[in-house]
This record gives structure tokens, sequence and C-alpha cells, in this order.
């Protein structure tokens, strides 16, 4: 509705700094990125000196990784507060010298700050920024000491101001205590921001809509953090904040959950014992999280009297052929969420109900808790026989290896899950005859394969599969390799669910299902799936001679370890890395 109201605002010339600084930002937490920066750039071309249209450009130029364009918005934005006296200045100041640190340019940062400093006095958010600048990893302005003696004296200043910025100061210490590898000070502070926030009286309705944003967004991040040391217990509780934490793009919330009962018609599953009881268990975020969280189904269905699913229409068949045996033995019900919305679920058919995702509070507590049992994906053999034998007779290749090399979700992310088509093309050249690359990539690759084939490489692509469209053929389709490599996406849960052997190759701006510790080869989630991580050093380089090792050795099933016992802390700071660069 509300894009709507500013569409026609445009088109009636209604026009006013307001108008494109509220539309640029409703587009950029839509995930529309290239439309917000047209309208934002729109209303600079109108008014070159709005700080706040300056601000959200800089901001959205950050979030999309272009740093010096940032900079040079928010220095304009910055000249432009420090010559009106805007009350916006300090902001201003502090984001203009986080963009610096985050380009590397330290000196200017500490240059920027002794100014802000001298203008506006030693404020609780200068001495916050220059608390982050002394503890930087390129910093060495200040030792360890020193950066403790300034943690101390925001400490100090924050314990004496509103309940708002405690809260934030103790998260922040949180990922403070992170980096310096005390993670139990670290939970410490979580549980006494949330303390703060939960227990304190709010002025107006405002302010207890930002404690609620702060609860939720920073205890979804914390989530994040402390599933990849793995700290699992705490990590587990605080992922729940993700059903209500906000998320940037069309997904409204972090965990996209489309509910088919209310609470009050059918009470949440809490953890209670499940013996004689039916639970229902509704599909949540992307299609692969709700593959990876059923991993969990064979202890549910060993736990509870029945087990109902409601699953979109593309999962729905695969789990039906699945779960034949449960559902044959009436243990096990599946629904898509167009059955269950036409009255084929009733609320007192159930004892309880859960999103699939908040299971793994109550099941998922130690590492050896994952996988249960595998495979847990069943695929159409009738089709599956069929799809080798289209590739054995067009390539006599008996050797058929799955290929994925494109991460899905926000554009941003993308990117950074990605590898170059090039690159991955390396894997495909000089191999021996035996072996043929089956296209597994999710989307239009028409052009990338007949590249390919140009060059000789041996692939091959079978264009009537569209997992968009039918995700059983799909996975069939999966199925009918003897190996995949890929990276960090839906192919590794099919894989994975199948329990076929695979090589995730793995981004270092990895997410939270994944753990840090570079020792650990192999996905928890899924035992057949290894481990091959590009690194800050060696990029992609090392990870790719791992994997084409492995093609040579005839792609083995993994067996690395799923968990060591690296310090947590040590892979915490990592984690760190990865919230702080927005993922």
């Amino acid at each position: 509705m509300a894009e709507v109201h500013y569409k026609r605002a445009l088109e009636q010339q209604q026009y006013k700094p307001e108008l494109f600084q509220n539309y640029g930002a409703l587009l950029r937490a839509n995930g529309e990125l290239a439309q917000a920066k047209a309208i934002y750039r729109q209303g600079l071309d109108r008014y070159p000196a709005s700080i706040s249209i300056l601000r959200n450009y800089a901001n959205l130029l950050r979030q999309t990784g272009e740093i010096t364009e940032a900079l040079m918005f928010g220095l304009q934005a910055l000249r432009i507060a420090w010559r009106s006296g805007d009350g916006a200045l300090e902001l201003v100041y502090c984001e203009c010298i986080d963009l610096l640190s985050k380009q590397e340019s330290l000196q200017w940062s500490y240059a920027l700050l002794r100014q802000a400093i001298e203008e506006l006095g030693v404020t609780t958010k200068l001495l916050w920024a220059l608390f982050r600048l002394s503890s930087h990893e390129g910093s060495s302005a200040f030792d360890a000491d020193q950066s403790r003696l300034i943690f101390e004296l925001v400490q100090e200043r924050v314990d004496q101001a509103k309940p708002l910025e405690r809260a934030e100061f103790l998260f922040s210490k949180a990922f403070y205590c992170v980096k310096r590898e005390n993670v139990v000070e670290a939970i410490d502070a979580i549980e006494l921001a949330q303390k703060i926030l939960t227990t304190s009286t709010f002025q107006d309705q405002e302010e207890r809509d930002k404690a609620q944003k702060l609860m939720d967004v920073n205890s979804w991040n914390a989530s994040c953090v402390l599933l990849k040391a793995p700290r699992f217990e705490a990590a587990w509780k605080l992922f729940e904040y993700g059903l209500r934490a906000p998320a940037v793009g069309r997904q409204r919330w972090q965990r996209h959950l489309k509910k088919v009962f209310a609470h009050k018609e059918l009470p949440l599953w809490r953890g209670e014992p499940l013996q004689g009881r039916r639970l229902l268990l509704l599909e949540e975020q992307a299609i692969g999280d709700t593959m990876m969280f059923l991993t969990f189904l064979p202890t549910l269905v060993e736990q509870a009297a029945h087990v109902g699913l409601v699953l979109s229409a593309r999962l729905s068949p695969i789990y039906k052929r699945s779960c034949q045996y449960w559902i044959d033995a009436g243990q096990v019900a599946v629904w898509t969420h167009d059955e269950a919305a036409a009255g084929s679920l009733r609320p007192e058919d159930f004892d309880c109900q859960s999103p699939v995702g908040s299971v793994c509070q109550y099941l998922g507590n130690r590492i050896e808790d994952f996988a249960p049992a595998t495979p847990v994906l069943k695929a159409d053999e009738a089709r599956v026989t069929a799809f080798k034998g289209a590739i054995l007779t067009s390539n006599q290749r008996p050797l058929r290896i799955g290929i994925s090399w494109r991460g899905g979700g926000r554009s941003d992310r993308i990117k950074l899950k990605s590898m170059d088509a090039q690159m991955f093309a390396g894997l495909m050249r000089d191999r021996p005859d035996q072996v043929i690359f089956v296209d597994l990539q999710y989307g239009d690759v028409r052009s990338v394969i007949a590249n390919w084939k140009s060059q000789g490489l041996p692939v091959v692509h079978e264009p009537s599969v569209n997992p968009l469209k039918d995700m059983e053929e799909w996975l069939n389709l999966v199925a009918s390799c003897d190996a995949v490599i890929s990276v960090a996406n839906t192919t590794i849960h099919g894989a994975g669910g199948l329990n076929i052997p695979t090589m995730c190759l793995l981004s270092q701006h990895s997410d939270w299902r994944w753990l840090n510790d570079p020792k650990v080869e192999r996905s928890y989630w899924y035992p057949s799936v290894g481990i091959a991580r590009e690194t800050v050093q060696d990029g992609w380089s090392s990870a790719l001679e791992q994997v084409s090792r492995w093609i040579d050795e005839g792609c083995p099933m993994p067996d690395g370890p799923v968990h060591t016992e690296m310090s947590e802390a040590q892979s915490l700071c990592a984690s760190v890395a990865a919230v702080g660069a927005g993922q």
C-alpha cells in the first residue's frame, strides 16, 4: 500500500525529500536494491543537500559493498551537517568513521574522530567509535590493555544511560567478548541485555518498539554467531527470535513462516514429551532450510504418535515419496498449503504445532543429535534410471558428477556464496574419458553451458528439468549422479538428503548452517557432504585443488570430522566478522 502511495506521489510530481527518503528505504527493505538506488539518485538530483537521502544512499552503497562510493556520499552529508549544525552531525561522523575503517583507512578514521571529539566533546557514541577503531584487526594504535581501558570508559558512561542504550551496549559487548575469546561473558552480556529490555519501563510506544526491535535483531544475530561455534543450546533458543527479526527483501522476517492455525487454535510444542501426541510441523524459510530441518523427522516419528507436515507444492511430492512407509503406517501425513487452506486440516486432529526450525532447540543440542538417519530422501527410481541411461547413452562416460556453482537468496548474498563460472570450469578440464559433469544449477544457465561445451568440456544439460517448476524431477536428476560438487545452495540439501558423496565449495562468507572450524571437513547436517573451504589467504585455489584430488580418487564418500575441539572463541571470532558483514 505504501509503495502505491509513493508511486502515485512521483507520478503527480508531489516532490519533497521525505518522498525519496522513505520510498528508497521501502525498496531497500524489500530487497529491490537497484530500484532503491535509482530513487535515491533521483532524490539527490532534486535535493542534493538532503542529509537524510545522502545518509540512506551511503548506507545502501555500504550494504552492496561499494564502500568508496558510500564514503563519498557520507562525507558529503558530513560537510552539509557540519555547516548547518544539523542534529544528525554526531551520527554522520560515526558513519563516516566506520566507513573509513571498513576501507582500512584507519589513520583517516582517527583523524576524523579527533575532529569530532574536538567539536562535540567526548560523547558516548564517539567514545564507542573510538573503541571500535581500537579493536579493529588492522589497528596498531592501541594494544589490548588500552583497548580494554577504552571499553571500560564506554561501559562507565553507558551504566548511567537509559535502558535502550545500556542494552545496545551489552549486545555490542557480547561481540567484543567473542573477539577476546570469552564466550561465557558474551552469553552473560546477551542475557543481561535481554533482561534489561524485558523488565524496563519505556516512556512511549516508540521506545517500546525500539526495544523490541533491538531484542529481536541482536538475539537473532547472536544465534547466527553461536551456531557456528557451535554453542547449540544457547544458539537455538536465540534462533527463535528469527520469527520476528526483520529481514531485508520481500521476506518480512528472518524465519519466514506461513501459519495454518493460530496459537489459540493449536498450541505450540515447547519441548514436552511427545509420547502419544500428534505434532503438526510447518514449513519455514527457504526450501533448503525446510529440507535441512526435516533431517530431524526420523527422531520425531520415533517419539510422537503422529507427525503432520505442511509443505509447499514443490516439496510435497518429494516428502510423500520419501515418507511413504510412515504414511502407510499412519505415522506421517503430508499436506500442501493449498490443501490446508481448503479445509483438509483441522486443529482438533493434532495436539500441538511447531515451525520446523523450532524443533532444533529441543532435539539438536549436541553434535551427535544431528543426522539421526540417512538417507532421508527417496527419488523416483524409474526416472533416475531413465536419466542415467540418457546420460550414459549420449556420452559413454560411467562416472556422473552433478555440478552447481551459483548460490541463491538475496542478490547481495548470491555473489558471496557463488563461484565464477570460468573458475569452476577448471574442475572439468583434462578429465579422463570416464567422467561426465551434469548441470544441476538453478536458473537459466544455457549460455554458460554452451560456453563450456565450446571449450570441449564434458558437461551435459537436461533442458526438461526446471526445479522452480518441478523440484521432484530435479531431485531425480540429482539422484542419477554418482557424486555432486556444489557451492552452498539447495543442491547440497538434495544431494545430502539422498546421501550422495558430495563436496561443498564453501565460501569464506558462509552462514550459520556451517561451522567455522577449518578442521571440520563434513557437514553435521549431512554426513555425505564434505567441505572444501575458500580461505582469505588462498581464495578458492586450495579448495579447488582439494576437490580436483577428490575427483581423481573417484569421488569417495567423505569421511572427515564433523566437529573438533577447536576453541569456541576462535571459531566465534569468524562468526562475528560474518555478522558484521551483514550476513
